[in-house]
């Protein structure tokens, strides 16, 4: 938002209450259904929260989507009746239904409609085993998604081969790969809440993201008890939250001494505390839902905290391997992700400096949020002419 609006556009923004900057809930008024968020007001157009509940577990989960998505199509309607005039409309692939009410608030109001897609929803979802496909909620999303698919004027993708997807249901449109991109400016005011100990000489790495089921926790732990059994001395810290996150708090219980789990912390706080730590490491799940490729936001900030990598993936891009900031290994082998951990144990200061240093220019050469904001502003451009 903050990068279009400095090019000049009115951005209307709609939005859970949840603030996952400050993970805390902006209140709504007891009789409203969405609120403007003040914090915003230095830009153009509106940043709007809606009325959503708080949740836990699946079905926690698909309530407040499902609300969500009622509440983005009930703010567009209004915005009909009180004749505000929108350019166009971009609605994300995840979740489904938020995506289902922006199409068709873009046909109320006669503009095109750009498809943010980020994942392969619902296909993802029973690829990574949370639905399964012959169930009434796949087949309203996959109806849904096809509706979208069919009346969409052009895709906006953080995945580099979504394109291929897309191809096989419709064959005019716009396609712009957009990856995840890096405020430069709002890193700059990060800030350092969290001091983190070590045992005296001991090499140190972390984990900082989610505990979902795409997340490859599993690998990464038992590559740990490997590398413990063969008599290393470390520390491996996980930071984050999700399904898996009470899961894996019994699993460890004290029984790894070396193995310690703490929250999420805020995402001003990430880079200062990935920079305490010798290198940060990361992995997926060898599944389907990332054959059209990946970019996660964990690697871009371990690039930005300078740190050197070591990532478990079998997707068909490598971000670590295109930075070149570290070792990587294919996914779901946590004996070959214990080797390159050793790797980097023995990989010189100066070696591991160059790694950080690698990333860090690569996210300035690429993934720039200034940069691919006017890549954004100019396809949007081209969309509204073309339609």
């Amino acid at each position: 938002m903050e990068g279009l609006s400095k090019l000049g556009a009115e951005v209307t923004y709609l939005s859970n209450s949840y603030d996952h900057y400050k993970f805390s809930t902006v209140k709504v008024s007891f009789w409203k259904l969405w609120t403007e968020d003040k914090y915003n007001h230095k830009y153009k157009g509106k940043y709007i929260r809606l009325k959503t509940p708080s949740y836990k577990g699946k079905k926690g989960r698909l309530l407040n989507m499902l609300i969500n998505a009622a509440l983005v199509l009930l703010y567009g309607i209004y915005s009909f009746l009180k004749r505000e005039k929108f350019d166009v409309i971009i609605g994300p692939s995840v979740p489904t239904f938020t995506s289902f009410s922006g199409i068709l608030i873009s046909k109320i109001l006669k503009v095109p409609f750009c498809f943010e897609l980020r994942d392969i929803w619902p296909d993802a979802l029973v690829e990574i085993g949370l639905i399964k496909k012959n169930t009434f909620i796949f087949a309203i999303m996959k109806r849904m998604e096809l509706f979208i698919l069919n009346n969409l004027d052009s895709v906006f993708s953080t995945l580099p081969y979504a394109k291929r997807y897309v191809d096989n249901y419709i064959s005019k449109f716009s396609f712009y790969y957009l990856p995840n991109g890096v405020d430069f400016e709002s890193h700059e005011h990060s800030i350092n809440n969290i001091a983190v100990s070590f045992p005296s000489g001991l090499s140190s790495f972390c984990y900082v993201g989610g505990f979902g089921a795409d997340h490859d926790i599993k690998t990464m732990i038992k590559a740990a008890i490997i590398l413990e059994e063969k008599g290393y001395q470390f520390i491996f810290d996980l930071y984050g939250e999700g399904l898996k996150y009470d899961e894996l708090k019994k699993f460890l219980s004290d029984k790894y001494k070396f193995i310690r789990l703490f929250p999420a912390v805020k995402r001003q706080e990430t880079i200062s505390l990935i920079a305490q730590y010798d290198f940060a490491i990361a992995a997926i799940t060898n599944s389907k839902s990332y054959r059209h490729g990946i970019n996660l936001n964990k690697l871009t900030s371990y690039m930005f905290s300078a740190k050197p990598i070591v990532f478990a993936s079998s997707a068909p891009n490598n971000p670590i391997i295109e930075a070149g900031s570290g070792f990587t290994c294919l996914a779901e082998d946590p004996e070959n992700l214990s080797k390159n951990i050793i790797k980097m144990f023995n990989t010189s200061k100066l070696q591991r400096e160059k790694f950080g240093n690698s990333g860090y220019s690569y996210l300035i050469n690429n993934l720039s949020m200034k940069s691919l904001s006017k890549k954004m502003y100019q396809a949007l451009i081209e969309v509204i002419k073309n339609h």
